[in-house]
Parts: C-alpha cells; sequence; structure tokens
C-alpha cells in the first residue's frame, strides 16, 4: 500500500506551549494589520467588520468572522479593525480587533478539524485589553445565534438560556486589577465564582492561552476540558460532559459590552497535527477500506474535478484512479465485496443480496454507479475464484454458473 507523509510545522514558541512528543499546528492567526470598518458611530451599522484573517503568524484557513448586528437602538459600529485610540497606546497595540458591544466569532469549527481530532483539542492564544465593562472570551456558541443576535449580544455568549459552553469574562475587580468569572452553559460556577486580581492591572495589555483538551473528541459523552492562563499564570479551568453532537465545542469567539475592548495576535492551533496517512484514506479515520472507495467512486461518478481523486496522476479524475484505488492502494481485485483480497462465494453473496438494488463496494458495487446489476456481476465473474491473475478452477466455474443462474431467476 502507498503511503505519503510531510513534516509538519512546529510553532511551540509561537504558542507559548512546552516541546514535548506533540507537534502543534498553527491553523489560524490574525495580527490585524488592515483598516476594516469604521468605529464613528455616525457611519452607521454597514461597517461593522472584522473581515477576514491574515495569516501572519502562521497557518492556512482563512475565514471570514461573524459579527453581531449593531446594538439595538442605538445604531453606530460596534466591531472594527484599526487604530482604536489614535497614539494613545502606540508600542501596546499597532491595528486590532475592537468590539464596542457585540460578539465576534471565528467562522472554523475546530471541533471538526482533522489535526484537532488527532491531537485531542487546541489553543487559542491573543493579547487583550478591556478599557471599560468587559471583555469576554467563549467556546460553544452556535455561530447561527452570533450572527443574528442584536440588542443584548455582548451577553448571549455568557449568561443567555443558550449560551456558549463555556465562557470567561475579563473586566475590573473595582480596586484597578483584573477580576475573572467563569460561566458554563449562561450560569456563573461557584466556586470559583470572582477570581479578584487574577491579571494585573486590568486595562493594560496581556496575553492570554486557552487550552481545550478533548482527548476522545468532541461526541456526546466525551469529557471536555478547557483552561485559561493569562501573562502566563494559571487561572482557571472546567471540564464539561458532551451532553449532544452538534454543541458547537470548536467555535470560538469575544464579546464584550459598553467599552471598547481590543484583541491582537490571534493564534489558534491543534494540540498535535495528524500525519497525512495511507494514501486513499479519504474520510481520515486511518483506514483504507470500502468507505473510502465508495467516496472517490461517487467523486468520479459525480464529475469531481478535486486532485485528491487523482491517484494515477494524470491530471484528471476518471475512472482509471479507482482502479489506481483497487489495484495499487488497496491491492485487491475487482468484486473482492468484504476486501480480503479474494474474490469468492462471499463477495458474490453479498452481491445477490442487493442485485438490483442500490449498494456501495461492500454491497457488490463496483463500478461509480449506484446500483448493483449485471455490470458488477460481470466484473466478480472476471475475478472469481482469484486473488491472483490465474484462470478460475473448473469447480469455482460452476459455482460461479450456479450463483449468476440463481440472480437471473430471481430477476
Amino acid at each position: 500500500m502507498r503511503t505519503a507523509c510531510t513534516t509538519a510545522t512546529l510553532l511551540v514558541a509561537t504558542l507559548g506551549l512546552t516541546a514535548n512528543a506533540q507537534t502543534p499546528k498553527v491553523l489560524i492567526s490574525d495580527a490585524f494589520e488592515r483598516v476594516t470598518g469604521n468605529a464613528d458611530p455616525e457611519n452607521g451599522p454597514t461597517l461593522s467588520d472584522w473581515g477576514a484573517n491574515d495569516n501572519a503568524l502562521g497557518g492556512g484557513i482563512l475565514q471570514t468572522y461573524i459579527t453581531t448586528p449593531t446594538r439595538g437602538g442605538t445604531g453606530g459600529v460596534d466591531q472594527t479593525v484599526q487604530e482604536a485610540d489614535g497614539d494613545e497606546f502606540d508600542g501596546d497595540l499597532d491595528n486590532e480587533g475592537v468590539i464596542r458591544f457585540g460578539t465576534t466569532m471565528v467562522d472554523y469549527d475546530l471541533a471538526s478539524d482533522p489535526d484537532v481530532l488527532f491531537g485531542g483539542g487546541y489553543t487559542v492564544s491573543f493579547d487583550f485589553r478591556r478599557l471599560a465593562g468587559f471583555l469576554s472570551f467563549y467556546i460553544g456558541y452556535d455561530p447561527v445565534d452570533a450572527a443574528n443576535t442584536d440588542g443584548g449580544a455582548a451577553f448571549g455568549p455568557v449568561t443567555s438560556g443558550f449560551a456558549g459552553e463555556h465562557a470567561w469574562i475579563f473586566q475590573d475587580d473595582g480596586l484597578g486589577t483584573g477580576r475573572m468569572q467563569l460561566f458554563e452553559s449562561g450560569n456563573q460556577l461557584l466556586p470559583p465564582g470572582d477570581i479578584n486580581g487574577a491579571f494585573g492591572i486590568s486595562t493594560e495589555l496581556h496575553t492570554t492561552l486557552i487550552t481545550v483538551s478533548a482527548p476522545d473528541g468532541f461526541d456526546t459523552g466525551d469529557l471536555v476540558t478547557a483552561s485559561v492562563s493569562v501573562d502566563g499564570s494559571p487561572v482557571l479551568d472546567a471540564t464539561h460532559t458532551v451532553a449532544s453532537d452538534g454543541m458547537h465545542f470548536g467555535y470560538v469567539g469575544w464579546s464584550a459590552n459598553s467599552g471598547n475592548a481590543q484583541i491582537d495576535n490571534l493564534v489558534i492551533a491543534s494540540l498535535d497535527t495528524a500525519p497525512e496517512g495511507l494514501e486513499g484514506d479519504f474520510n481520515n479515520d486511518g483506514v483504507v477500506d470500502d468507505a473510502d472507495i465508495d467516496i472517490i467512486a461517487a467523486a468520479i461518478g459525480g464529475g469531481s474535478s478535486d486532485l485528491k481523486y487523482d491517484l494515477d496522476s494524470s491530471g484528471t479524475v476518471d475512472a482509471a484512479d479507482l482502479d489506481a484505488m483497487i489495484t495499487d492502494v488497496i491491492g485487491t481485485l475487482f468484486g473482492d465485496a468484504n476486501l480480503d483480497q479474494t474474490v469468492d462465494l462471499l463477495d458474490l453473496s453479498a452481491l445477490a443480496s442487493n442485485f438490483e438494488g442500490t449498494a456501495g463496494w461492500a454491497g457488490g458495487n463496483f463500478n461509480t454507479d449506484t446500483s448493483v446489476d449485471l455490470l458488477d456481476l460481470s466484473t466478480l465473474a472476471s475475478n472469481f475464484n482469484q486473488s491472483a491473475p490465474t484462470v478460475p478452477e473448473p469447480t469455482a466455474l460452476v459455482m460461479l454458473t450456479i450463483g449468476a443462474a440463481t440472480i437471473a431467476r430471481r430477476r
């Protein structure tokens, strides 16, 4: 079987992680060196925008941020990317993502990313400053709600009945230093309750690292632990049991209220990098099997031009690539429904049970259509009782004839 591997990029220093056996992979980053939107409330809600990430700090995934409509009834702009406060903070942040009231979300599902699943989680690192009110960072908020909620948009991911799975609030503790609060599914967790003095002077620039650990994935019943550190010091963590699939644990974002929250130097990374496993493993489950055959057959039958299916390197996706999948990648024969490297009565039985119906490779469909028919029977017959190109024995021919006759009678 042919395999293909690449060398993963190690960006431990960028992530603030300790070098170990894992190889983190930066997926998305943003240095915010652009101007998008305008902070002048007189310019109206249509300029509320963070645009797309720039990947200036690594990564190859491009997405356009989801931003809420502006605060209900007040108009104005709530999310921009620019030098938010003139020259007052030059030297700390240059251009940055700004939220005045509302929420901004990364429009990418990390919980479905193959590197995140392989590594058992992801990290989100960013610089932040909040000048008034609160800034929250959240995971597990529904992107549809993020895009459609106005008015209470700042609080939706944190305290509403449809809040995210976890949210951390950064605010002032009344003494000029930073306070943090942890919310789970809209409810503040007590303990830890309010953590006063969590991160120095509340209006200064700080760096936070959120680590989401999901060693078993993000399916129902899996445990997901999210932890946060500020300026290199651990603050708090929480573990959540996934109650049902589709809980949006792969979506992350920020919200702020009645102030000026600033975000910069965003880096989102997987905890490890998945190897480019077996060639032909189109569903990335680590095994090349009948499910992968069905995927490439459907791609060929549907006229796909995606060159990941071009297994014979011809520059086109066609039936020759299915030949390469069966003979070169898997190393078997057409007609081998159960992929045991032999075409025999077990394979004929699988075909017979689906004859004149629809099925995939395991059900006796050996070409790029969706039906099990005489074409598939002919394919099986041409390789019957073979595990290598040999002439079938007479007894094998008799059994095949009987099987074919049985199918014909069923027609």
